[in-house]
């Protein structure tokens, strides 16, 4: 397992930064690698969300992935600031995406709501 801060930089005077995690499939017929991309509270640069072809990008190659076969997941821990605590757009959310991929690069990103636990089957452990 790898878990790790990545920095990134949209462009220059944009630096940024996240959470990354790469698991092994718990699923025992696959070698397919799940990747978490996390958000992180002290992030001042561009979002895991607007970055995420980038980031993608760069994970795949500096960890030699298989674009093919990863799952990519898109985590936002709670972030509820002072009095919004019942505010479900401050939510912890998981999301799933996928991406068209081209040349090395991924293009294209589509997200589809995920859930903790269908993640945590996916990992095998606690995230």
């Amino acid at each position: 397992m790898i878990d790790t801060i990545v920095q990134y930089s949209p462009w220059p005077g944009n630096d940024a930064k996240c959470r990354l995690q790469i698991f092994p499939s718990s699923q025992q017929t696959t070698r397919r690698m799940v990747v978490i991309v996390t958000e992180l509270p002290d992030n001042i640069g561009m979002s895991v969300t607007n970055a995420a072809e980038l980031i993608a990008t760069l994970a795949v190659k500096q960890y030699d992935l298989d674009p093919e076969t990863m799952i990519w997941i898109e985590h936002y821990p709670d972030r509820h600031p002072p009095g919004r605590e019942g505010d479900r757009m401050f939510d912890e959310t998981f999301d799933m995406v996928t991406f068209r991929w081209e040349g090395g690069t991924a293009l294209t990103p589509q997200w589809k709501p995920s859930s903790r636990a269908h993640v945590e089957q996916l990992t095998g452990c606690q995230v």
